[in-house]
């Protein structure tokens, strides 16, 4: 696997692919099964508190690398989203991954 966090096929048909989301640990990578529009992210994201949210996994190895996996992962068009930890988002979750990577954006120089 690469380390850069890109993509690999997992099969030629396109129907699952690999994520690298490192940041919880080096290796750490989530599945996405396009076919489907899920995400299976292992500990790169849990649950939130609320049913049908998402939030950066607590414990991470490097956090400025699971940032860039969240917001990584908050551009997959996905409807639902299963955690390593907390009940799985059904609905929208590029919405709840978008939440909650918008959590972690640096506020604009502009003076907002």
């Amino acid at each position: 696997m690469g380390r850069g966090g890109e993509d690999l096929r997992a099969r030629r048909d396109g129907c699952a692919l690999v994520v690298g989301v490192p940041g919880h640990t080096d290796g750490s990578i989530a599945f996405q099964l396009p076919l489907h529009r899920a995400l299976f992210s292992g500990d790169a994201v849990a649950a939130g508190g609320e049913g049908g949210t998402a939030m950066l996994g607590v414990f991470n190895a490097d956090r400025s690398r699971a940032v860039s996996s969240l917001d990584r992962l908050a551009e997959l068009p996905v409807d639902a989203a299963y955690f390593g930890h907390g009940d799985a988002v059904t609905r929208d979750a590029t919405g709840a991954l978008r939440q909650a990577a918008a959590l972690f954006v640096e506020p604009s120089a502009g003076g907002q």
